[in-house]
């Protein structure tokens, strides 16, 4: 037996994969819209505050449902067997699918890569971390706008990308180099964003198991830079693999498989509301909610509703046990100096409504007749 018939034979052995790559992409799919659709339920139900984080994750969604009708139509035109059992007609239509599909990708992961970003500058509202923010936004438009227009012009005629009777006559010789390229700033991209968060999330106003959950959950995403760079290897094999139909289905796969694990890690800090049942979820409904802003160099909180909570001492950096009455659990952390301003103040001019002043650690509730005209309580 010749080794062609052999490869054949190992190729048949393999067998097709159309229909489980189709469930795959659908189950993917089902996912994200149930998490997103739980996002989006938080942040219109619950906090009834959405930003632009939110709308970039929806547009991701919606490519990602149209990649699955993208997936579907390729199907129909081979997307999953070995070339021998496609057509050659067929596979020309496959091709062109299949190189549009990898610009919709690139636009896809951009997106998502801004709402990460942007999810950031809404979680730390830090000057300083957000120029950052503002930097690397404006390196993923660049690279966004580089790595859309190579695929293009990196082989002419552009047709011979997609067309079995050119592609062989070696028009694109630096194909492989340009999506190697954005291959490896792809992954870099990814652990950057990723590990941004990390040295932040010691500031949040959490407990220290929720912030252990936490940060799992953007280690998790590092999963997504291993995928990600497992998909190179599958992109290689389909430019220059003679079953390109069977192989690019691989790369349908990881591509499929690499989003799905970015909007969990992307949704999955928003959905905290949901957890801790019911009497949770109406201490979130009832507006109790905290944002970190930049106040004379440290981090206060500007509350958005009646609060319950214990007036630091002075001689105290830390709120005691059970001081903080909100539906975040607010620990109220403020420099000495801050701490010795306001309990005198306390002392010296006590609230007039809804307080119970016994000194500097004294326990009082506030309404919003005592809100500055700023928002703050501090």
């Amino acid at each position: 037996m010749d080794n062609s018939g052999a490869h054949d034979l190992v190729r048949r052995a393999q067998g097709d994969m159309p229909a489980s790559l189709i469930a795959f992409v659908v189950v993917m799919s089902c996912i994200c819209l149930t998490i997103v659709s739980l996002r989006f339920y938080v942040r219109i139900q619950v906090i009834r505050n959405l930003g632009n984080d939110d709308w970039a994750v929806a547009v991701t969604m919606l490519m990602l449902l149209g990649s699955v009708i993208g997936v579907a139509i390729a199907i129909a035109f081979g997307l999953g067997r070995h070339v021998v059992d496609v057509s050659d007609s067929h596979l020309s239509v496959l091709l062109t699918l299949m190189w549009f599909s990898g610009l919709g990708y690139h636009l896809t992961i951009i997106i998502l890569k801004c709402a990460f970003i942007l999810q950031y500058r809404r979680a730390f509202p830090l000057p300083a971390f957000q120029r950052i923010c503002d930097i690397f936004l404006g390196f993923i438009a660049c690279w966004f706008v580089a790595f859309f227009i190579a695929p293009i012009v990196i082989c002419l005629p552009v047709r011979s990308q997609w067309d079995p009777e050119i592609i062989g006559q070696d028009f694109c010789s630096s194909r492989w180099q340009v999506w190697l390229a954005h291959g490896i700033i792809h992954v870099i991209t990814d652990v950057v964003i990723f590990a941004m968060p990390l040295p932040l999330i010691k500031t949040l106003p959490l407990t220290k198991p929720q912030k252990i959950t936490l940060t799992a959950v953007f280690c998790l995403g590092f999963i997504t830079c291993i995928i990600s760079a497992i998909r190179i290897s599958t992109v290689h094999r389909g430019l220059f693999d003679a079953d390109a139909s069977w192989v690019m289905a691989r790369t349908v796969y990881w591509s499929v498989g690499e989003i799905t694990c970015a909007m969990l890690c992307l949704c999955i800090p928003v959905l905290r509301p949901l957890l801790g049942g019911r009497a949770n979820l109406r201490r979130w409904r009832s507006g109790a909610q905290a944002e970190v802003v930049e106040t004379r160099g440290h981090a206060h909180f500007t509350l958005d509703s009646t609060q319950t909570w214990t007036a630091p001492a002075p001689s105290n950096r830390t709120a005691s046990r059970g001081s903080v009455r909100s539906s975040r659990d607010i620990e109220m952390r403020e420099n000495t100096q801050d701490r010795r301003h306001e309990a005198a103040k306390r002392t010296s001019d006590p609230p007039t409504t809804g307080t119970e002043s016994s000194g500097a650690g004294s326990t009082w509730t506030s309404d919003d007749s005592h809100k500055r005209a700023d928002g703050s309580w501090l």
